[in-house]
């Protein structure tokens, strides 16, 4: 019940009746109850007092008694917030010092407020002295003019952003890192503090450099491959790309092959009869497709080619296209 229950004597109230012995044995005669709430009136307890002999409280014992109910339920609320907030604070830090990200928590000024493992150790400095910079200190100068427009946005109007920037590490190297960064708002819901998640790019960053130069290194193979013609296509068989071998063995340059069809490479009466097609299917189903036939140039004279027609896949093992490699053959087969 939310009111007030007084019972002026325990051997007299029948509704008492199962607790008169625990009564007897604990001393009291009468009981005066009044429950707590916090002040969203949600439940927190109950304020009772024993007295040794039979008792019905004044009007001021009433009055007091709410009072002391009010204080007492003010103090348990606290304490619950407190424990509370304390629990959601471990919960949060223990959450943060298990990630792969850096977290970071700074004020507008660039003040950092908490730090994690994970970031001390992609910007080379340990929590205490980063707790002495701030944000901007770290911050590779080119970089500045960027960063603290959009923390100024932040600021103003809580936008989050993303952006790729530098930062300095301890020995002064440089680190590449992606900033993904939120307002923490007060109370009133007015921009507080900032909070990011901090992605070192550094592998990143070496494996894109690494595919550039692995895809320069076959650009190179294949551009100088000139006794091979070597061309891609899509998936409704267009020319798509074409090295110098394609255009000295075939006769056409890149810049007027790639968008057609490949079929303009087949003699008149393998077209007709299919031989595109099939040759695309058999590669497609099979992943390589045997390339013996005469082929027709440019300028309309024919040479045997010989090579294979293969699927190509993404890293997801999708299929993308056909990879065609054949080389004049027409001596040899003479």
């Amino acid at each position: 019940k939310r009111g007030r229950i007084v019972v002026a004597d325990v051997n007299e109230d029948e509704s008492y009746k199962p607790l008169r012995a625990f009564a007897a044995q604990a001393g009291y005669r009468a009981v005066h109850s009044i429950p707590l709430f916090d002040r969203n009136d949600q439940p927190l307890g109950v304020l009772t007092t024993h007295f040794r002999q039979p008792h019905t409280p004044s009007e001021r014992e009433v009055r007091l008694t709410d009072l002391y109910a009010r204080q007492f339920a003010d103090v348990i609320a606290f304490k619950v917030a407190e424990q509370t907030v304390r629990a959601s604070e471990e919960a949060f830090r223990a959450i943060v010092e298990q990630t792969t990200l850096g977290v970071l928590r700074c004020a507008f000024s660039g003040r950092l407020i908490f730090v994690n493992q994970r970031l001390c150790e992609i910007v080379g400095h340990p929590a205490e002295k980063l707790y002495q910079l701030r944000l901007q200190e770290i911050t590779h100068p080119d970089d500045l003019a960027t960063s603290e427009r959009s923390f100024a946005r932040l600021a103003r109007d809580g936008t989050p952003f993303q952006l790729e920037q530098r930062l300095i590490r301890g020995d002064g190297s440089l680190v590449s890192v992606s900033l993904s960064v939120s307002a923490l708002r007060d109370r009133d819901g007015r921009p507080q503090t900032a909070t990011a998640m901090v992605l070192d790019l550094t592998e990143r960053n070496r494996a894109l450099h690494a595919s550039r130069e692995s895809e320069e290194r076959l650009r190179l193979v294949i551009e100088n491959a000139r006794e091979y013609a070597i061309f891609a296509l899509d998936l409704d068989r267009r020319i798509a790309s074409w090295n110098s071998g394609a255009q000295r063995l075939l006769g056409y340059s890149e810049n007027e092959i790639v968008g057609q069809l490949g079929d303009i490479i087949f003699t008149p009466e393998d077209r007709d009869a299919g031989a595109p097609e099939h040759e695309a299917e058999v590669a497609f189903a099979e992943g390589r497709s045997a390339d013996e036939r005469w082929h027709v140039r440019k300028d309309g004279s024919r040479f045997w080619g010989s090579g294979a027609m293969m699927a190509m896949h993404d890293a997801n093992n999708q299929t993308i296209g056909l990879l065609k490699i054949f080389r004049d053959e027409t001596l040899a087969r003479e």
